[in-house]
């Protein structure tokens, strides 16, 4: 089955933004590339841990959407499979994942029509993956999707060669991106209900509370429009809902240690960035980025080095990698390296930052990697099994040639 919606959103742009800004298409916004960065940005020689902005909002508040800085768009350069880095790095400059989590919520297309294969409408519901955003458009005829797309390229920009990879890891990111955002809608209308009594509510509270129908009709997140609010309010109640919601459960309880990361909102390639900027070069290689992410940027000592990891799977997973990695201060992950320790991509991931990584570099490894010697004792036995299954085969086929034959003179002698 397919979705589609030709039907306009009369949703209103948020923060005042003109939702009309944007003229010209994709391949115009990426063509246009940053003229020596962001004239503003503060990067003084004072490398310290106050330097960082700080993370986060004021609580239930929402990431504005912001415009493009005075001195031209922000320019990124494609990183892994999955992230960009900032050409002209500044702390408390514009970052692509917060204006983007703005720009989807922003642009949702809300309920769409679902159709069966002889186009007729089966069901009616929220958009819940990226897919969707391009089966309904907006009062201008735009698809969803593509106008996303114009709205982060009004902001950011890549270098003209980097523009086929850019592409890439922006849908990659977006597919992503958009699954989060949709499981992030049920807690974050937990922490609502409970905002409005003066209760304390994070994540993790959140994660282990279920409402009512009517609770959650009554804490409705401001992206999402009534209609579309009315059918998760719905569907969370619901007994399909609670089995996959049990089931996610079941499975992360299995898992041997979460190995959570503790950096916040910043992916590994900003990490990594931040901490160069702060600390200088050597403190932005590999390794103590992935031990920042997983101790916490608040543990960052004055020499850019981080407190211990408490996860016991993480530091296993550091320890795996300093064995094999080629160049442990390389600001560049080993790609073979991570393959190895993984043994392969299971689920299509590496172990350490993952979506930093170009999971081609894995690919090319596995080819290479030859094909483990057949044990002479092995072979032999191999070999003495298939003759002797050989031989009873054959004695087989004689016992059946015997009863053929047995069987056709009774019937003979039964006709005379």
């Amino acid at each position: 089955m397919v979705a589609v919606d030709g039907d306009h959103s009369e949703r209103t742009s948020a923060n005042g933004i003109n939702c009309e800004r944007v003229a010209n298409g994709v391949n115009s916004q990426l063509n246009s590339a940053s003229e020596g960065g962001n004239s503003e940005l503060n990067i003084g020689s004072k490398r310290s841990r106050e330097d960082a902005p700080k993370r986060g909002r004021a609580k239930m508040s929402r990431t504005e959407l912001k415009m493009a800085p005075r001195s031209g768009k922000v320019e990124l350069e494609p990183r892994g499979d999955r992230q960009f880095k900032y050409v002209n790095y500044n702390p408390k400059g514009l970052k692509y994942p917060s204006q983007l989590g703005a720009i989807l919520k922003r642009e949702y297309p809300g309920m769409i029509k679902v159709y069966d294969d002889h186009g007729t409408v089966v069901k009616h519901q929220p958009a819940l993956s990226w897919n969707d955003y391009y089966w309904k458009k907006n009062k201008n005829g735009v698809y969803y999707g593509k106008r996303v797309k114009q709205e982060f390229w009004s902001l950011f920009t890549v270098n003209l060669k980097h523009r086929a990879a850019a592409a890439r890891i922006l849908e990659a990111y977006l597919v992503k991106r958009v699954t989060n955002m949709v499981y992030q809608l049920r807690l974050d209308a937990v922490k609502v209900y409970f905002n409005k009594r003066k209760e304390e509510c994070d994540d993790i509270r959140a994660r282990t509370i279920e409402l009512t129908e009517e609770q959650y009709l009554a804490s409705r997140v401001e992206w999402c429009n009534k209609a579309t609010w009315a059918w998760f309010s719905k569907y969370w109640v619901s007994d399909e809902y609670k089995r996959k919601r049990l089931k996610a459960q079941v499975s992360c309880m299995n898992s041997e240690d979460t190995a959570q990361n503790r950096g916040g909102s910043r992916n590994f390639s900003e990490t990594q960035q931040l901490l160069a900027h702060n600390f200088g070069p050597e403190k932005g290689g590999t390794l103590n980025t992935y031990d920042v992410m997983k101790s916490g940027y608040k543990t960052v000592d004055n020499t850019g080095r981080s407190g211990p990891i408490p996860s016991q799977k993480a530091q296993r997973r550091l320890d795996d990698y300093k064995e094999l990695a080629a160049d442990e201060n390389s600001q560049d992950l080993d790609g073979k390296a991570l393959y190895t320790m993984g043994g392969g991509m299971k689920h299509g991931r590496v172990p350490i930052g993952d979506g930093a990584v170009d999971k081609k570099t894995g690919l090319v490894h596995r080819k290479s990697v030859p094909f483990k010697p057949i044990n002479p004792d092995d072979y032999e036995r191999v070999l003495k099994e298939n003759e002797q299954l050989k031989q009873t085969n054959e004695i087989l086929l004689d016992e059946n040639s015997v009863n053929r034959a047995l069987i056709m003179t009774m019937f003979a002698d039964f006709g005379k």
